[in-house]
């Protein structure tokens, strides 16, 4: 029921689950969404983002990146009801299953606990959309198989070794108390002391999401006009951030490369109707390919942070550690003096990409060209020396 690929140098290359599983060291799967799991979206665009948020730089030891989609084919429709039946109903999809046949728990698996939680400690899960309603449904799968209930709080800990960010979420995170129930969190159920996750995750989503907003009508977000820029809750192995900063909008300036090796002028200001864009989620301030690149929101750097956190303490959680990544990267969102400076950031980067616009569109077109050098420069200095084991509220890193 599902294919995968391994991200290298852009391409994205076929691998069986025994491939992934073989060498003894963590490595990223990700899950996208609706048209990424039916095979569409697969370029040098997703490649860029996934090599980005995961850090696959040369301060890094590399941890390989790879990619699930349905093998089956294509049909959007299909995976769009099971979206909705799975928040609705909590129906679990085929995918879902061969998930945790395939990685999880796969057949030749040992019984044993402390065997499975060493197994489970390589993984981290990257889901986008949908891609996040696997990661739900996968939970519950693995629990049922590993015999989760309230006199199984070890099946509990041994889960949470799984580590996931879920990006733009559409399935609310499970909650288990340790009387047995099993509830969901939402945007009522706040810091709740007596629960927690069975994986070890962190949630990031915007407040004006279309898509999240359809499937779960305010679920995870709460009234629009009950909260503030940044909404932090979750339960002792979850913590789900609520990003009510910026807006829909994508910003790249700089050159396109045209054939001829001839760069010519590119301003991209683009409205994403459905506020729902992998790229909104991800996109922080950087330079590549001499095009520059503006955050659409203020949490970008710290759902980078986490990913790459959640990547390095993999051997740790291998050894015995708990997971972490997921409150220690959005721990700074606890002081409002902190949540004001980046919103801050945030206004001040998107002030300099719209002068940067109107300057140029009253420019001629050798002005505008010193125009979009200028900003290149200044955009190269404000992220010159950023490394993802910094403070990721630092305004550099936005």
């Amino acid at each position: 029921m599902l294919q995968y690929k391994r991200v290298e140098n852009g391409q994205f290359l076929s691998v069986t689950p025994a491939e992934i599983l073989a060498p003894d060291q963590p490595f990223y799967l990700f899950l996208g969404g609706l048209l990424h799991q039916n095979g569409i979206g697969f370029g040098q665009v997703l490649a860029s983002i996934l090599r980005d948020v995961t850090w696959q730089g040369p301060d890094r030891a590399e941890i390989p990146v790879y990619v699930a989609l349905r093998s089956s084919d294509p049909d959007i429709g299909v995976t769009a009801k099971a979206m909705y039946d799975f928040h609705n109903q909590e129906t679990l999809s085929p995918e879902a299953y061969a998930l945790v046949d395939d990685l999880l728990l796969p057949g030749d698996a040992d019984g044993d606990l402390k065997t499975t939680r060493q197994a489970l400690s390589k993984i981290n899960l990257v889901g986008y959309s949908y891609g996040g309603s696997l990661i739900q449904q996968a939970e519950m799968i693995l629990g049922q198989r590993l015999g989760l209930s309230a006199a199984h709080k070890d099946v509990a800990e041994c889960m949470g070794a799984v580590g996931a960010v879920n990006i733009g979420p559409v399935a609310r995170p499970l909650a288990f108390k340790y009387d047995g129930s099993i509830v969901r969190l939402d945007h009522g159920v706040v810091d709740a002391p007596d629960t927690h996750g069975l994986f070890s995750q962190g949630f990031f989503l915007r407040r004006n999401d279309k898509i999240n907003d359809d499937v779960m009508q305010q679920a995870m977000t709460g009234p629009l006009d009950q909260a503030g820029p940044l909404q932090v809750y979750g339960s002792q192995t979850t913590r789900i951030v609520v990003d009510g900063t910026g807006d829909a909008y994508l910003r790249r300036i700089g050159y396109t490369a045209l054939g001829s090796g001839l760069l010519f002028p590119r301003i991209d200001h683009i409205l994403d109707v459905e506020g729902h864009d992998l790229r909104l989620y991800t996109n922080r301030l950087c330079v590549e390919n001499k095009m520059g690149v503006y955050p659409s929101i203020a949490t970008a750097p710290t759902l980078c942070q986490a990913i790459r956190m959640m990547g390095d303490e993999s051997s740790a959680v291998h050894n015995g550690a708990t997971r972490q990544f997921q409150i220690e990267a959005t721990k700074g969102f606890e002081k409002t003096a902190a949540v004001a400076k980046i919103e801050k950031n945030l206004n001040r980067l998107q002030n300099v990409f719209a002068m940067a616009v109107k300057n140029y569109q009253a420019a001629s077109l050798a002005d505008g060209k010193t125009i979009i050098d200028k900003t290149l420069a200044a955009t190269q200095t404000a992220v010159s020396g950023a490394s993802p084991k910094e403070n990721p509220l630092r305004p550099a890193l936005l």
